[in-house]
């Protein structure tokens, strides 16, 4: 029988993982739009979009 201790870790283990995945793909979809052609207001309108979709908030 699997102890429930190692159960805890494996969550949390995939856990980490999911949400390092998703902070991964946050940084590369924000340096896309930062090396994409549009003007300024327009990259940080958009790394805000994208900020927001994962739950952060951006401060001025």
């Amino acid at each position: 029988m699997v102890a429930l201790d190692e159960i805890a870790d494996a969550s949390r283990r995939e856990a980490d993982r999911a949400h390092r995945l998703r902070l991964e793909g946050l940084v590369e979809d924000i340096r896309k739009t930062i090396e994409g052609p549009s003007s300024a207001k327009k990259k940080v309108a958009r790394i805000r979009e994208l900020l927001a979709v994962q739950g952060y908030r951006a401060q001025e």
